[in-house]
């Protein structure tokens, strides 16, 4: 691995730990414990019983440390691409991860109403474990990726664009508590969280808060028009009812997934914003040499 890409993993791994430790305390409410007192609530923290309300917690305090296992094991291993030197930075990178998790469980104790619990470090560790395997699968590919960012501006574009994508995916399908029975399934049917075209609890909002989410809808989806012109190998124009076509695909698909997600509201209008911010972001790449 050449020498002059590994830095820069370092300013990644930084603001992530940093990330991290603020979101994990937030509200920031500070409250007095005695040391030893807190010692002793901590050594009695107990597995807790993970309903399908908590599910969504249990499952984003272990997608937050993915990155934290990965980064960590590829400022370890630095340039080297020996399979010991990968190996002895997984374990490194496992060892921080644990300690940084367990440190922030202890801390959680003085800013309620963070809860700690076996539940969390347990997710943490698997996380962080996952993303220290994903170092050793493909951790190369992601150093040469940073290189290829910082000298070739045209790729980058691209390749930005596509990492958008995956990650507007992955964001409208977080936290990923997926629906496990048939009676959660049922329950989210009677519920209030889907609608053909609003659903009930977005209806339950304020003017302010409903009439603001649509506009947003329509600009997080803009960049995937941008994408739909770039990956032709011809740069030309977009057919706007294409892309019409696609963004109401895609957003069905995701209402439709985010509908077994217990944390997730699926309704109409939500398909067709897409669809629409699908049809804005073609019909600027179609203008981009103006």
């Amino acid at each position: 691995m050449p020498t002059h890409r590994t830095p820069s993993v370092l300013p990644w791994w930084l603001l992530w730990v940093i990330f991290v430790i603020y979101g994990s305390l937030v509200p920031w409410d500070f409250k007095p414990v005695a040391l030893d007192q807190a010692i002793n609530q901590f050594m009695r923290i107990s597995l807790l019983q993970v309903g399908t309300e908590g599910r969504a917690d249990w499952v984003a305090n272990g997608v937050l440390y993915v990155p934290v296992g990965f980064l960590t094991a590829l400022l370890l291993r630095g340039r080297s691409t020996s399979a010991w030197a990968a190996l002895l930075a997984g374990a490194g990178a496992l060892v921080f991860s644990v300690a940084l998790a367990v440190a922030i469980e202890f801390v959680q104790l003085y800013f309620p109403p963070r809860t700690v619990s076996l539940n969390d470090l347990l997710a943490e560790c698997v996380g962080a474990a996952l993303g220290v395997l994903l170092a050793w699968l493909g951790g190369s590919a992601f150093v040469r990726l940073l290189g290829a960012l910082s000298s070739n501006l045209r790729l980058s574009g691209g390749l930005l664009l596509l990492a958008y994508a995956l990650g507007y995916l992955a964001f409208s399908l977080f936290p990923f508590d997926v629906l496990v029975s048939a009676q959660e399934i049922a329950d989210k049917s009677a519920s209030r969280s889907w609608g053909w075209l609003v659903a009930g609890r977005t209806a339950d909002e304020s003017r302010i808060a409903f009439f603001s989410k649509l506009p947003a809808e329509v600009l997080m989806a803009i960049p995937l028009g941008f994408l739909l012109g770039l990956r032709r190998k011809v740069p030309r124009s977009v057919s706007l009812a294409k892309a019409f076509v696609f963004g109401i695909c895609l957003g069905i698909g995701l209402e439709v997934l985010q509908f077994f997600i217990v944390s997730g509201v699926s309704q109409g209008l939500s398909a067709l914003t897409r669809a629409v911010g699908v049809c804005a972001g073609a019909a600027l790449w179609n203008r981009r040499q103006h």
